[in-house]
This record gives structure tokens, C-alpha cells and sequence, in this order.
């Protein structure tokens, strides 16, 4: 049953969209929390470094001058202005997350991890996910049973201008002991009885304007189909490569990035290490 097909390819595509949409938020919250953690450490880090400027600038023993302390509040006021904005963030993740998991708002989602990491991935060839997104994305196989099920209703059409042939046959059968058996011919005796006959004939409802009409709407909401085939195969593949092409440049930038958050600590621990001695 094709139109059962097409239902089926629509309720796939929209688990497809809820499960991708589920993922994109669990990893966004991860993200947050990682980030929250990480700007909780760098608060801790400057305030403590700020308060103790501040006690040597208040002994006035000159090892900490103004312009240090200044230096020193307004990268904390930096600081927990993103603080904020992380805690903000966590919790609107964490919202999300619980939308789009059918959760009632307020409700507790604990992460299977405390911080993202990123995931080793063997990413194959492009060819292949290209292929294999035409075998398993709802959307395309709803549209190819949409396609065969139109395809089958011109196919109906097109059998209206033919005769339908109708054949059928009767048997009745009766015997009663208890009741004599009339042999004559024109006797009706439907008590002790034998007979049956057959029929056969032809069913034409010759409409050619109106059948004529409807052939031409069901081939015109085919074609239709026809015509959006090689749109959405392009419009696949052009997502698996966009999709394909990110996910090969976030592999090899990830040695960059950890590159990178390795430097920034250490130059953050050295700036706190040196407004700390003065």
C-alpha cells in the first residue's frame, strides 16, 4: 500500500528531526556546562588575585600600584559579566533539552557526561553517506512511495476507459426426506431440489470528458513528483556534503583548539600569578 508508505516515510522524517534536535541540544547543554566550569575556574582565579592586590594596595607597601588594581577589577567585572551570561546559558540549554524531550518544565535531565569531549569519528567517504542518506533519509523514501502510489492512481485512470468484465454463478440445493419429491417439470419444489446457472457480462461506465479530466489532474500531480525527484536528490546531497565537509574540518581543528586553550590558560595563570606577587 503505497499511501500506508507515504504516511510511514512522514512519521520517519519527523522522528529523524525530533532525534537530530534532541542530540543538538544535549550537546549544546553540554557545551554550556563545559563553558560554565570553565569561566567558574577563571572567576575564582582573577577574584582571589583581586583580593589579595587589594590588601597589598590597601598596606601601601607600593609592590601593588593603582593602575594594577584598576587592571585587576575590570577584567573580574569581565569576568563575571560572562559568568552571568554562561549561567543564563546553561539554564536556557537545560530548557531546551527538556522541550524537545517532552519533559514538563522543571524537570531535572542529568548529562551522561560533565564536560563535552570530542568524539573519535572515522569518517568515510563522502560517495558513501551520499549514498547511503538516499536509503534511509524519511523524506526521500516518503517521496519515492509518493511517486509509485501516484503513478498507480494514473494507471486506475487510465483502466476507467476500458469495460470492467463481471462473471457470477448461483447453486441452490435443497432435499427434505420427510417431503415427497415432485418430479414434474412444472411443479416448484424448492424442498428436494437441484439447480445453479451462470452469468457473464460487461460493466462500462463511458464518461470520456469526465474520466478524460481526472487522468489528466492524476497525471499532473505525478509529474509533479517526477519534477521534485532530482531537486531533492541534490538538495540531499548537498546537505550531506555541507554536513560531511564541517564534521572533516572540526576533526582536524581539534588539535588547534586544544592547542589554543592550552596557551590561554597558561597566559591567564601567568597574568592572575604575577597581579597576585605584585
Amino acid at each position: 500500500n503505497w499511501g500506508v508508505d507515504v504516511a510511514e516515510g512522514e512519521v520517519k522524517q519527523k522522528q529523524e528531526e525530533i532525534g537530530f534536535e534532541v542530540k543538538r541540544m544535549y550537546y549544546s547543554a553540554l557545551l554550556a556546562r563545559t563553558l560554565l566550569d570553565l569561566i567558574e575556574g577563571v572567576h575564582k582565579d582573577v577574584a582571589e588575585a583581586e583580593s589579595k592586590a587589594s590588601e597589598e594596595y590597601q598596606k601601601g607597601t607600593g609592590k601593588v600600584t593603582r593602575a594594577d588594581l584598576g587592571k585587576l577589577q575590570v577584567a573580574l567585572a569581565e569576568v563575571e559579566k560572562y559568568h552571568h551570561a554562561a549561567i543564563r546559558g546553561t539554564a536556557l540549554a537545560g530548557a531546551a533539552l527538556r522541550f524537545y524531550m517532552g519533559l514538563p518544565n522543571g524537570t531535572t535531565v542529568a548529562l551522561a557526561s560533565d564536560r563535552i569531549e570530542p568524539e573519535s569519528v572515522n569518517l568515510k567517504s563522502l560517495e558513501e553517506y551520499q549514498a547511503l542518506a538516499l536509503t534511509r533519509r524519511g523524506e526521500w523514501r516518503q517521496l519515492r512511495s509518493g511517486l509509485r502510489a501516484r503513478q498507480k492512481l494514473v494507471e486506475a485512470r487510465r483502466s476507467e476507459f476500458l469495460p470492467v468484465l463481471v462473471a457470477g454463478g448461483r447453486v441452490e440445493y435443497g432435499y427434505a426426506p420427510r417431503i415427497e419429491n415432485q418430479t414434474s417439470l412444472f411443479a416448484n419444489d424448492p424442498f428436494n431440489d437441484l439447480r445453479g446457472g451462470a452469468g457473464i457480462g460487461l460493466k462500462w461506465g463511458f464518461q470520456p470528458g469526465s474520466t478524460r479530466g481526472k487522468l489528466a489532474q492524476e497525471e499532473g500531480e505525478r509529474r509533479k513528483l517526477v519534477e521534485k525527484e532530482p531537486f531533492a536528490r541534490e538538495g540531499i546531497q548537498m546537505q550531506v556534503a555541507k554536513a560531511w565537509e564541517e564534521a572533516k574540518e572540526t576533526r582536524d581543528n581539534v588539535d588547534s583548539f586544544r592547542r589554543g586553550m592550552k596557551a590561554a590558560k597558561a597566559w591567564l595563570g601567568s597574568m592572575v600569578l604575577g597581579h597576585s606577587v605584585g
